[in-house]
């Protein structure tokens, strides 16, 4: 397994001809940087900040570096929960990005693990390039003898730029959003999508194939407003000549959501499509509406995306 020092910890690099990967085990299998060969291009969002392995009992998310493409389990924000799942408390963008992992190589791919010491489960992950796509397979397994409540999101950001593009499944009729903002109005205003691209929530309207501005700074976030028939969404970067696809299970993860900060979260520029097994964000929210996932005792739920590149 070829390693070096990148930003400031140990990285496992993945390489072949169309794509080079670093990868932190040490933030939780971290996709740190992914760089698309023939443009010379960095999908994954950086940052000036030094990754720093996280030491506190509890850390915060947004104490540290929040770059690159990682996942959010059990949970996206803090939450505890009560009722049948009483007991269990998860920490801001849950546990799994803070977490060092025991890898290793095998026939190519490398593979990354970790047992909880706090809630009952084993997640393992495994990531391997085939030409031009990066695959992940996620395996996550119930350790104990009670249902254990959970929610699982990809959490990929990626580079931002302001020609930038997004696709989405046409099928996608209305969008939720979740975040007050001047863009998307008040927290829970429904858009009606028109044509592919527009929405219209009253007299508000917004573009969701594109991206707002970097001036002035904002920062939204939005769902594809109930579960969606086809795992399929990207990125087209035109100035850079680039069209990242990614896929994923929509029957296990159909809950899509859209993050972007341009600036508004500490100066930072990134965004990111968040396929999710619950609607939407927390456990506790996802267990309110009725969406959230409740592995039994011995019970393994397993999640294969893609995300692959090519010139347009």
């Amino acid at each position: 397994m070829k390693m070096e020092e990148y930003k400031g910890m140990q990285a496992c690099i993945l390489e072949n001809e169309k794509l080079e990967v670093r990868i932190h085990p040490g933030l939780g299998g971290k996709v740190a940087s992914l760089v698309f060969k023939p443009a010379g291009f960095e999908a994954a969002a950086q940052t000036n900040w030094e990754h720093r392995r996280p030491m506190e009992e509890e850390p915060r998310f947004s104490d540290f570096d929040s770059s690159g493409l990682d996942e959010v389990f059990p949970t996206i924000n803090e939450c505890s929960l009560d009722g049948q799942d009483a007991g269990f408390y998860y920490p801001d963008h849950g546990e799994v990005w803070s977490t060092a992992m025991d890898c290793e190589e095998e026939e190519g791919a490398l593979k990354m693990s970790f047992e909880s010491p706090k809630n009952p489960y084993r997640y393992e992950k495994k990531l391997q390039l085939k030409d031009s796509s990066l695959r992940w397979q996620f395996r996550i397994t119930n350790t104990g003898d009670r249902a254990f409540p959970c929610l699982f999101a990809l959490h990929g950001l990626m580079r931002y730029e302001p020609d930038m593009r997004l696709l989405y499944p046409s099928s996608v009729k209305e969008f939720l959003n979740v975040y007050t903002s001047p863009e998307l109005g008040e927290d829970g205003t429904v858009f009606q999508v028109e044509d592919g691209t527009t929405g219209h929530a009253g007299s508000l309207r917004y573009d969701f194939r594109q991206v707002p501005p970097p001036e002035p700074m904002t920062r939204i976030k939005y769902y594809v407003n109930g579960p969606i028939q086809k795992g399929v969404c990207g990125y087209e970067y035109p100035s850079q000549g680039v069209r990242c696809i990614l896929r994923f299970p929509a029957d296990k993860l159909p809950y899509l959501g859209f993050w972007l900060t341009a600036g508004r979260y500490r100066g930072e520029y990134n965004c990111a499509w968040e396929p999710s097994s619950g609607f939407y964000d927390s456990t506790e929210i996802a267990s309110k509406n009725g969406t959230l996932t409740r592995l039994q005792p011995g019970e393994t739920v397993i999640y294969d995306l893609s995300l692959s590149f090519s010139m347009i």
